[in-house]
């Protein structure tokens, strides 16, 4: 419609133009270029520009490319080779062949690795997890540098041997042991103990050098020792233990702990020392229950209490209870559904601070618009974060911008066509082919071309 009202608009234009022109003295100022007819890769398109006087410039629009999605894929690709897909354009249906690109390594980095006397190493390098790419390249062992042979000597207590030392790793080449000699003593006293002839070593202890110590009393409940004497150089000594004998225990009568007099369990004590196993147990006090009470949560009243030992005891004027309150979580509403906050209700009264909220109603946050095309209408979906969704501001679908075409009637050996029209917006077409006729000879001439059948 917005071309027709173009074309229209210029004509009108041109009208007034012409009634007031001079041709001899008038130049043509034309104003800017308006698409006409848009050009398809199966249609070419035109644009026009007016001048007030009426005069009317047309251009052709050259064909538009295809516009190619790929459809199917022939060869897959690989890190270092391309792939073939089947492309189609959208608009003619035309398909082509192409090239898809290699997908290239993916690469995982692997580091540095010394090699040494016995093993081999390698520089760092990568490889690709989809092929078999590698740049691994080996470092070959460097093998053993042993040096000048060397001597331990043993001694009286550790071997020694011949070996030669590698001064790369310090792995050692054993070529021959010496045992440990083991020592030569000299058998001593207290007072010298016995020497090593070889190595100066010395063990033994000195004649006894005696200290005495006085006797400890054995307890109930720690044991003692009786008069001893050690030596200070060795481990001599005539210490003997005195075990603790235990608790002489006497035993005791329990008494009955009342709410306003302690009491205790039966307990013991000891006759040699100040054991026992005595524990008070302290009045507890008196435990009233309520038996009777006009007092509520929030307003005052008489109340009459009394204990499990029979004491009670009455009081006309006691304050309120104050609520028992319970905690309940919140509830978020939603865009249907209402909720609320956190409340408190009361375990004896029906008190609450409950508190509904309506339903927030739909936030369409989001729309996509489908443009109409020739045959269908096109909307606008509107999305909300909920999840829901609705359809509205539909435009008509404008219907076929028509091209007429010129028919070709069929000849005996060339097939034809009526006359079609097409769509300069879609794919759509009317076209139908007529098969070519065939000769119909009569005498060895055709009565329709004329053409001799010696010739065909």
């Amino acid at each position: 419609m917005k071309k027709i009202f173009s074309i229209l608009l210029l004509l009108l234009l041109s009208v007034i133009a012409l009634a007031g022109c001079k041709p001899s003295e008038h130049i043509h100022e034309y104003g800017e270029w308006i698409v006409t007819k848009r050009a398809s890769c199966i249609v070419k398109g035109e644009e026009t520009r007016a001048c007030y006087c009426g005069a009317i410039q047309t251009l052709e629009i050259p064909y538009a490319e295809h516009k190619m999605v790929e459809t199917e894929q022939l060869i897959a690709p690989t890190c270092t080779k391309t792939g073939k897909v089947i492309k189609v354009c959208v608009v003619c249906d035309k398909s082509v062949i192409d090239t898809k690109d290699a997908l290239g390594h993916m690469l995982v980095i692997y580091d540095e690795k010394d090699p040494t006397c016995t093993s081999a190493g390698c520089n760092s390098y990568v490889v690709c997890f989809e092929c078999e790419y590698s740049t691994y390249k080996e470092r070959p062992a460097l093998n053993h540098n042993f040096g000048e042979t060397q001597i331990v000597e043993p001694t009286c207590t550790a071997n020694g041997a011949k070996y030669t030392e590698c001064a790369n790793c310090g792995d050692r080449d054993i070529q021959e042991i010496y045992l440990a000699t083991g020592h030569n003593w000299v058998e001593g006293n207290c007072e010298t103990g016995k020497t090593c002839t070889i190595c100066s070593k010395t063990e033994g202890r000195a004649v006894h050098e005696i200290v005495k110590y006085q006797g400890k009393a054995a307890s109930c409940t720690e044991s003692g020792y009786k008069a001893y004497e050690c030596c200070t150089k060795c481990d001599y000594t005539t210490y003997q233990e005195i075990p603790a004998f235990g608790h002489d225990e006497i035993q005791h009568e329990g008494k009955i702990t009342t709410c306003t007099e302690s009491g205790y369990d039966a307990y013991v004590t000891c006759s040699r020392c100040d054991y026992t196993t005595y524990e008070e147990k302290i009045a507890p006090g008196h435990n009233y229950k309520v038996i009777e009470s006009t007092v509520t949560c929030t307003e005052g009243g008489y109340v009459s209490y009394l204990c499990e030992c029979g004491d009670a005891y009455e009081n006309s004027n006691e304050p309120p209870l104050g609520h028992d309150e319970i905690y309940h979580e919140g509830k978020a509403p939603t865009c249907e559904e209402g909720g609320y906050d956190a409340y408190v209700t009361c375990s004896r009264c029906d008190y609450t601070t409950y508190s509904e909220k309506g339903p927030t109603g739909h936030d369409y946050y989001l729309k996509t618009i489908t443009l109409p095309t020739c045959t269908e209408d096109g909307y606008t979906t509107y999305f909300c974060r909920c999840g829901y969704k609705y359809v509205d501001n539909y435009v008509d679908a404008p219907g076929h911008i028509e091209i007429h075409h010129d028919g070709k009637a069929p000849t005996c050996t060339e097939s034809g066509y009526d006359a079609y029209v097409t769509c300069e917006r879609c794919s759509y077409t009317t076209y139908e082919e007529k098969p070519a006729e065939g000769h119909d000879f009569v005498a060895g001439t055709c009565t329709k071309c004329s053409k001799d059948e010696l010739d065909s």
